[in-house]
């Protein structure tokens, strides 16, 4: 036999081979769109399928629209409690045949989902545990490969290259939970899925893992959308994380990562107490009005905030670090940890912050408006330093520049809701240039003031404030006066003062030990002073050249002259008045009274005077005055001013008793 009749055998061969290897790959193929053909086909898949995952499950029809190209239509996956868990109008397939089951696992090119629904709702897993219908899914198919014997004892690996979701739905239920009627209710939502691409998605015992490359979503109740979100996602039953997060949720922009630790997904139910976060957010902006869906009350901050740092711990419980946040024009640089929430109020808060300004109008959210009415006068303050307490109740320790003035504080200030105007306040205090009376709204009696020192007390406003001052007043401004170098160790309170002053200023030298009283009209002064130098013309508080000097002990009760009582002693009295001047070596007075009975005691170096009698002061005043004036007209005889005087005198003197003893020593001075 020849070399060519070999050559032509041969061919024949081969082609009737691959006629009949066509012939069987047509006839395979053309026999699986055999209806009867294809329900055994499914049938059998989905005896299998239960008998697997103990789930059933239905499907309507598949074609193969070539070997490596399926389509199933109408597939439904029924938990145990027959809701439909999984479903899909059609599952499109792109597959490899080759590739298809290797080693076990299960690869795929491509998955096109159209019209899919997946429910999740919590059954009975036995008579004792509830668990979510997905999670005893995945359940049971790792106990039939972990617990049968089958292969190498391990659930298989199923991979999908890409995959595309179109106009699907998901839905989750929590029939254990009430829901919740004002904003994203975490127990019962639907999410409506517009469309959707993955890729690298794998399923591997209890974990999904896949790259989100763009979803579109609605929530169907609140209607908030998340117009684009890519991230490499990770799920689990210890787990979810968040790898290269860009996601625009609303108005709000979520960025970089975020990674959930917890025991097990029901963990999920009480996220702010069971669920540990990890996030390093970058460029991170959230919307007052998107959070407020998640947690009432936010939309109180009424401006974006702006979000940069490293967060740890759980929502109650967490420290965010390398922290850049921003919200208005405030701008906090440093570290932040907060333990409480979601109650504010009940929230321990340490803040540590550096070259960060803030807006009391920005953080408004956070106090009542008596609070605010007291923080917003501040105006934009710089600051560095520790704030650390909870909201009414914190220490505030670090330097405040702002337009008011700089503070630096090491103080535990307490807020009064009820009355933020009687706040209480202790610790050390450094004011430089503080505009106290712009702060007090008092421009014209109190103005810029500096200080050091340590402070105790409540209240806020002029009216209020009741507190111990131990340090050094540099300077403040009185009535538009700077007085300088004062040093206290006081308590002061309005119409109250009591412990030592001293004043080394050029036109005020003056040293004081003592009380003075003035509130509920008890009017009590008890003073023990050395009055060096009072200049009381360049202090603004004499229309005249007027200059006191003089030692002081003063007991007494009243103020206004018809309540007088107690004693004044004087001692080196000195005092000029224009171009005159008067040196007492003493002057004691001393006012007493028993029921109308009043008597008034005057000794000086000069003359001695007892005034006694059923009288009051102000009109014995009245009376003396008029009588001096009277004399001194009778004295000088002019009867044009006599005649006009008594013309419009109309005042009738009252009718009492006085005794009048006086013991004149030296009447030249006077």
């Amino acid at each position: 036999m020849n070399l060519q009749v070999i050559k032509n055998r041969i061919r024949k061969i081969l082609a009737y081979t691959v006629t009949a290897i066509l012939f069987i790959i047509i006839s395979s193929f053309l026999i699986i769109q055999i209806p009867p053909v294809q329900n055994r086909i499914i049938g059998g898949f989905l005896k299998e399928f239960s008998k697997i995952t103990g789930f059933n499950a239905s499907m309507k029809s598949f074609r193969m629209l070539w070997f490596d190209r399926l389509e199933l239509e109408n597939v439904v996956v029924y938990d145990l409690e027959n809701n439909k868990m999984i479903s899909a109008k059609s599952i499109l397939i792109n597959f490899k045949v080759s590739q298809l089951f290797n080693k076990n696992n299960v690869n795929i090119d491509g998955v096109f989902l159209d019209s899919a629904h997946v429910f999740l709702t919590k059954i009975n897993e036995s008579d004792t545990a509830r668990d979510l219908n997905f999670n005893v899914f995945i359940n049971h198919i790792n106990q039939h490969y972990g617990g049968s014997g089958e292969g190498n004892g391990k659930p298989p690996q199923i991979n999908i290259g890409e995959a595309f979701i179109n106009q699907s739905a998901f839905t989750y239920i929590n029939q254990d939970q009430d829901s919740i009627k004002n904003g994203f209710d975490y127990n019962h939502f639907k999410l409506n899925i517009d469309e959707g691409q993955l890729k690298s998605f794998m399923i591997l015992g209890d974990t999904i893992e896949f790259d989100l490359r763009t979803l579109l979503v609605e929530e169907q109740k609140t209607k908030l959308n998340i117009k684009q979100i890519s991230t490499f996602y990770r799920l689990s039953q210890g787990g979810m994380e968040f790898i290269g997060l860009n996601a625009r949720v609303g108005e709000s922009i979520i960025s970089d990562t975020i990674i959930l630790k917890y025991n097990s997904q029901l963990d999920l139910e009480n996220f702010a107490e069971k669920v540990d976060v990890h996030a390093v957010l970058k460029n991170t902006i959230i919307n007052p009005y998107d959070l407020a869906l998640f947690a009432s009350g936010a939309e109180n901050l009424r401006k974006p905030i702006r979000i940069n740092g490293v967060f740890n711990g759980r929502v109650n419980n967490f420290k965010l670090t390398k922290m850049d946040l921003g919200i208005g024009n405030t701008h906090l640089i440093g570290s932040l940890d907060m333990d409480g929430l979601p109650v504010v109020n009940e929230t321990f808060i340490v803040v540590n912050l550096r070259n960060s300004k803030v807006d009391p109008k920005d953080l408004s959210f956070l106090f009542n408006d008596d609070v605010n009415s007291r923080l917003i006068p501040f105006g934009i303050v710089t600051m560095e330093g520790q704030f650390l307490g909870y909201p009414n109740d914190f220490v505030a320790n670090g330097k405040f520049s702002g337009r008011l003035g700089t503070l630096q504080s090491d103080i535990n200030f307490k807020i009064n809701e009820e009355n933020a105007n009687t706040s209480s306040y202790s610790g050390k205090l450094s004011m430089t240039n503080f505009k106290l009376g712009e702060y007090l709204e008092d421009t014209v009696n109190f103005q810029r003031v500096s200080l050091n020192g340590k402070i105790a007390g409540s209240g806020l406003t002029l009216q209020t404030a009741d507190f111990q001052l131990d340090g050094k007043i540099t300077s403040v401004g009185i009535r538009n006066y700077n007085y300088k170098n004062i040093t206290t160790n006081a308590h002061f309170a309005s119409e109250n003062f009591s412990g030592f002053l001293r004043i080394n200023d050029p036109n005020l030298k003056f040293e004081a030990r003592g009380s003075i009283d003035l509130r509920k009209r008890r009017d009590i002064i008890n003073i023990q002073a050395t009055l060096d130098t009072a200049n009381l013309y360049a202090l603004h508080l004499s229309p005249d050249h007027l200059v006191l000097h003089s030692k002081m002990d003063i007991n007494l009760k009243g103020l206004s002259l018809d309540s007088l009582t107690g004693t004044a002693n004087l001692n080196d009295f000195y005092i000029e008045y224009k171009k005159d001047s008067l040196h007492l070596d003493s002057i004691s007075l001393r006012a007493t009274r028993d029921k109308q009975k009043r008597l008034l005691n005057l000794k000086t170096s000069l003359v001695d005077v007892v005034v006694n009698g059923d009288y009051y002061f102000s009109d014995l005043y009245t009376d003396i005055t008029t009588l001096f004036k009277e004399l001194l007209l009778n004295i000088q005889n002019d009867r044009k001013d006599i005649d006009e005087y008594y013309s419009k005198k109309k005042d009738t003197p009252k009718s009492y008793q006085v005794n009048f003893k006086a013991d004149l020593k030296n009447i030249k001075p006077i």
